[in-house]
């Protein structure tokens, strides 16, 4: 469970039967809609009449087959939803969960100043590296971004984490992170 893995969130069946009842009204308007233009063209049988009432036939059965759907997807939501491995492992969810916030309260407020402070020293690094790549001197070599340098290297980091870490923000130079006490 302590590895990160690709989550692939489902819609709750909560959200699909409110879709559902969304796309069923649509549906009864669109069966309302065909049902006048059939009356429509059975009063005065002319092509305009006709080509409303294939429009709206067209409308209604779509509508339909987005209900059809939407009933399918509900009931496999619900079957998901049922499955007792889903409560074995939200149980553990949880259970991990209330451990690692157990183990980030305790060193949040040290590793964000050290995260903080870190990135702020290879801004300013980057930063002149810029400047000295600009004038190079003689015989002197263009100096790599070091991020990109230490990301990219044996020991550096690997796959999609660098790109998703979040780190503490910095404002004018400063470390910009909240305590927990006072956020709410």
């Amino acid at each position: 469970m302590s590895s990160l893995q690709s989550v692939e969130r489902p819609i709750s069946t909560q959200l699909l039967r409110a879709s559902l009842k969304g796309r069923e009204a649509t549906l009864a308007a669109k069966e309302e809609a065909f049902a006048n233009a059939s009356a429509a063209y059975l009063e005065n049988p002319s092509e305009e009449t006709r080509d409303e009432q294939s429009r709206c036939e067209i409308a209604r059965d779509l509508a339909a087959k987005k209900v059809r759907e939407k009933e399918e997807e509900l009931a496999a939501a619900i079957q998901r939803e049922a499955d007792p491995a889903n409560r074995s492992f939200y149980d553990a969810t949880v259970r991990e969960r209330a451990a690692v916030e157990k183990w980030l309260r305790t060193r949040y407020d040290v590793l964000a100043k050290e995260l903080g402070e870190g990135i702020a020293r290879l801004a300013a690094v980057n930063y002149a590296t810029r400047r000295a790549n600009q004038n190079l001197p003689e015989d002197a070599a263009e100096l790599d971004d070091l991020e990109y340098a230490v990301r990219r290297s044996s020991h550096g980091f690997h796959g999609e984490l660098p790109a998703t870490v979040n780190l503490p923000a910095l404002e004018h130079g400063k470390l910009n992170h909240w305590p927990i006490d006072k956020v709410g």
